[in-house]
């Protein structure tokens, strides 16, 4: 460079801009790891800790531009870290937020923005200027004293957590100044206050750090240290390969003055008599002038991206309020951006003839009857070539389907104009994992995940909720799907674990069919292909198909397939239907493994859970998401629609509710088929003694 030129300042290049607008961006591509449930004394359970095959793939996701509470925790950790390090060099940053911290390709974060920073002396710094200050961060000491702490930058970070988790919310006033104060008010800053509204997506833990972030008190704040062992306990829960990536160490030690100052929990905010504060209803807020010694430390202005105007009030924030004489400020409502879907309606549309003329009428009724035996032909000779190979579809039958959301499971009927029933509620305790109905006896079969016990339960009730039976206990275990098959009696059951087992509704027995091989076999969704006495399971890349026995593994689906989380049989249409969610496509394959299609390929949700088919004629879906849905295609992939449930809780499973069942039975639902132990049916014919 030469003498004269000015310089050049090199910095790094963040592909991703801020931070918040990148959460912005990707609100519509968020995956919610919590699985919430209704216990309120229980620590956060993540979704990696019910499926192990999720916490692998976080870097799958982030190519997909998917974000999960996991990154959240992640940037939490990170942010803490790099505050952390400029604490131990003394310095105070004053402009913490997520506009001010930038984000590289891989998910690294960088804070940036240092117009407002400042050397501390012994953790306090000396005001001698009156800059503009972001004033919904900025902690409220800041506003009657000129002296500030270091730990004001904890108070902005726990509005810098309130920020994340809410995907780039914006923090309303968390106080107010008026212009006149008595003098019996001094002190109403630092002794009034209002708790903010626990975010959306945030652990409960963070949560319950944030409010300790925001003590009024700036001492009585948890140091930055504290804050990392939180967040990254946390993360290790969520998604421990995530955590693994960054280097667990403690913190640079802080000088003797520095330690001092924290450790120094009774020292009272000073505050100060503010005369004039006109200018609060601003953004950015000037700090009243002060008196006292200046020193040669003074500030220079700086402009920060804080362009907001926040005169209305919100409970989510912290709110230091001191009574305004002249006018009172209101909550501005929150705007409802409530995008739901209609319901798709079935209209009935009669046909009417007219009587204009004699041989149009004569015509029509000879076409109907023409018609009605051609159909009637053809029906005959399907169930001839077809017998017992699937449910009857009934025409005209609304229907209805079951679905499980937390410790309840809900009969949401076809019909337009019938409500939702709750059909059963279990215990706080327990979360319902899947459930299915027993055509033969009219009952509901549902697995449940026991918290206090540390096991899997399989219940069975009639068709109201009455009538409960526990039949089957596995501890130890997650049940993660169930598959009923009511012409022998049985129930089958994989584990997240890989594990797939059965066990006799009548007897009480049970055996183990496949024991867990590596992870890449773990078994998950079941589908029954009872004419052919196959059983069906997902697995990571590939989908199998097993002998009833448990004889005969091999697999069924193995080309263009990543993740199938849901799978069903169409016993007349003899195909076998998966939903993929990393692909979002849904499709289905003869099952003579031939003739695969591809059905619908506009799936917006993300983490889909489970599928069904209603009289095959309409697929159904649910997603580990906030929306309450059911979503649904029809069977050659058009006719979308959603299906509002009740809210509070994902939406688990989904299930058919058939009221027909096959005609005929097999040889074990006859008389154990004349074994001693277990009955299992062969295929091609037989029984299976276990």
């Amino acid at each position: 460079m030469k003498n004269g030129d000015l310089p050049y300042l090199v910095s790094e290049f963040c592909p991703l801009g801020s931070l918040d607008k990148f959460l912005s961006s990707r609100k519509g591509n968020f995956v919610d790891e919590i699985v919430r449930y209704s216990g309120k004394k229980r620590r956060t359970v993540y979704k990696s800790e019910l499926d192990e095959y999720w916490a692998p793939l976080y870097a799958q996701r982030r190519v997909g531009n998917i974000v999960t509470t996991s990154d959240l925790l992640s940037f939490a950790y990170q942010i803490a870290n790099g505050m952390e390090f400029l604490h131990s060099k003394e310095v105070v940053h004053r402009d913490l937020a997520l506009r001010n911290i930038l984000l590289s390709f891989d998910y690294v974060v960088k804070i940036g923005d240092f117009g407002l920073s400042r050397p501390t002396i012994s953790g306090l710094y000396q005001k001698c200027q009156n800059p503009p200050l972001p004033l919904k961060w900025t902690a409220p000491e800041v506003f009657v004293d000129t002296s500030v702490p270091i730990e004001s930058d904890l108070y902005t970070f726990g509005i810098l957590l309130w920020e994340l988790f809410t995907l780039g919310g914006t923090p309303h006033e968390q106080f107010i100044f008026v212009e006149e104060i008595e003098e019996e008010e001094v002190n109403v800053v630092v002794n009034k206050g209002k708790r903010m509204d626990k975010p959306p997506y945030a652990p409960k833990e963070i949560y319950e750090l944030m409010k300790l972030l925001c003590n009024l008190d700036p001492y009585l704040r948890p140091p930055l240290k504290q804050c990392k062992r939180h967040l990254v306990k946390n993360l290790k829960e969520a998604c421990s390969p995530l955590a693994s990536r960054f280097e667990i160490t403690d913190a640079i030690e802080i000088s003797d003055k520095n330690m001092q100052i924290h450790e120094a929990s009774t020292i009272k905010v000073r505050t100060k008599m503010l005369k004039k504060c006109s200018s609060a209803k601003h953004e950015n807020f000037t700090t009243p002038e002060t008196s006292g010694a200046q020193t040669a430390n003074c500030e220079n202005t700086s402009k920060n991206g804080s362009d907001t105007d926040l005169i209305e009030l919100s409970s989510r924030i912290p709110l230091m309020a001191i009574n305004r004489r002249n006018d009172k400020l209101t909550p501005q409502p929150q705007a409802n951006n409530n995008n739901e879907n209609n319901l798709l309606i079935v209209e009935k549309q009669l046909y009417c003839t007219t009587k204009n003329y004699r041989r149009n009428l004569i015509l029509i009724c000879a076409i109907s009857i023409f018609t009605f035996g051609v159909i009637s032909l053809t029906i005959i000779i399907f169930f001839k070539n077809d017998i017992s190979t699937g449910t009857q579809i009934v025409p005209g039958r609304p229907g209805a389907f079951l679905t499980a959301r937390g410790t309840k499971i809900l009969k949401k009927s076809l019909s337009p104009s019938t409500p939702i029933e709750e059909v059963l509620t279990m215990n706080e305790d327990h979360a319902i994992w899947d459930v299915t109905f027993d055509c033969k006896q009219q009952r509901i079969v549902w697995s449940a995940y026991d918290f206090n016990n540390k096991g899997s339960e399989i219940w069975t009730a009639l068709f109201n909720g009455t009538d409960r039976k526990l039949v089957f206990k596995l501890a130890g275990e997650i049940i993660h799907s169930i598959a009923l098959d009511w012409s022998s009696r049985n129930v089958y059951y994989s584990t997240i674990k890989g594990m797939i087992g059965v066990f006799s509704l009548s007897k009480n027995y049970t055996s183990i069919l496949i024991k867990p091989q590596h992870p890449s076999t773990g078994s998950q969704r079941l589908a029954l292909d009872l004419k052919n006495r196959h059983l069906f399971r997902c697995s990571s890349g590939s989908i199998w198909r097993v002998n009833l026995d448990g004889s005969n593994e091999q697999q069924f689906v193995h080309t263009n397939v990543s993740r199938p989380t849901g799978v069903v049989v169409l016993h007349h249409r003899r195909e076998l239907c998966w939903v993929d969610d990393v692909k979002r496509e849904l499709s289905c394959i003869g099952l003579d493994q031939r003739n695969r299609r591809l059905v619908y390929n506009n799936i917006q949700q993300i983490d889909i859970w489970c599928m069904t088919a209603l009289n095959e004629e309409q697929f159904y879906w649910t997603a580990l998401d906030e929306e309450k849905r059911v979503y649904s295609v029809s069977i050659s992939g058009g006719n979308y629609a959603t299906y509002e449930m009740q809210s509070g809780g994902f939406m688990q499973d989904v299930s058919n509710m058939t009221e027909d069942c096959f005609s005929d039975e097999t040889e074990c639902a006859v008389n154990n088929g004349g074994c001693s132990g277990l009955c299992l049916p062969r295929t091609g014919g037989g029984v299976s003694c276990v």
